[in-house]
């Protein structure tokens, strides 16, 4: 393994670890809700698993961020 190699492995080391800082992380004991709190619908299962603890779906989120709900 030459030093390009093992510098790019660093980087992504590096990346890598950064990236999981930053992962949303629920209370413990607190789930995702299936349904969104404001509007009723269905929340994916894609949401539930990248943000633990959601209980809104992406739409209703949106509005609460920009202040309409």
């Amino acid at each position: 393994m030459d030093i390009a190699d093992q510098a790019q492995k660093e980087i992504e080391r590096r990346e890598a670890f950064a990236q999981q800082q930053r992962a949303p992380v629920a209370p413990v004991g607190e789930t995702s809700a299936n349904e969104c709190q404001e509007c009723g619908l269905e929340i994916p299962s894609a949401r539930q698993l990248a943000i633990p603890g959601t209980q809104h779906c992406t739409e209703c989120a949106g509005m609460i961020e920009r202040g309409l709900l």
